[in-house]
């Protein structure tokens, strides 16, 4: 990049960005894009996905890595014992 400003439109041309909002719709726009990503999704994950954001801002990148990687596998095993608990039932 050459360092020159560029304006919103071009930056999405350029897909730096995804969605150019006014001032006055960004929090409803950011209220329903926040409810469409996280509908459906377990509150285990969203508090997980959380809490990688705030660790990529205050931990070291080995140290967020880490963290990233123990809440993974944290997930997959309880989801991995709701599935084996799902196909017990349904025998």
């Amino acid at each position: 990049m050459s360092g020159d400003m560029i304006n919103a439109e071009d930056a999405q041309e350029m897909n730096l960005v995804d969605f150019i909002v006014s001032k006055q719709k960004v929090f409803d726009f950011s209220f329903n894009l926040l409810q469409k990503l996280t509908r459906d999704r377990p509150l285990p994950v969203i508090n997980a996905v959380m809490k990688a954001l705030k660790n990529a801002r205050s931990l070291s990148i080995e140290e967020a890595m880490k963290e990233e990687t123990r809440m993974f596998c944290e997930l997959a095993l309880a989801e991995a014992g709701r599935r084996n608990s799902t196909r017990e039932t349904k025998k």
